[in-house]
């Protein structure tokens, strides 16, 4: 037996208003992202930039690990009157492959010597 049962059409349109309008409430949310930034021992002070427009904040610069990223981007998105988040933020790891390779081969060229 079947039957031949039609589902509606469901459609969300969903709409963020914001509490704060205008170039006063860019500021303000700006100001308060960079609060909340530096009150976050996870993110390194001075690496993150916080920009503002129309109530979505963009995050940009850059820290040495994707755990930093994600608690800049974390940091701010609670954050009263915003519309959303875009974390820009690059990720610089401290450590370069040419400095890992030369400690590799210093490390064999003192192993070396011990052996000999």
């Amino acid at each position: 037996m079947t039957t031949d049962a039609q589902v509606p059409q469901i459609t969300d349109d969903l709409k963020a208003i914001s509490t704060t309008s205008g170039k006063h409430g860019d500021v303000k949310i700006a100001r308060e992202a960079e609060n909340a930034l530096a009150r976050n021992a996870l993110v390194p002070q001075d690496s993150v930039r916080v920009s503002v427009d129309d109530a979505w904040i963009r995050l940009t610069g850059e820290v040495g690990t994707l755990y930093q990223k994600w608690s800049a981007g974390t940091a701010v998105r609670n954050i009263a009157g915003i519309r959303g988040v875009t974390n820009e933020i690059e990720i610089q790891p401290e450590v370069s492959a040419g400095g890992v390779w030369r400690e590799i081969e210093n490390a064999l060229v003192r192993n070396a010597r011990l052996d000999a």
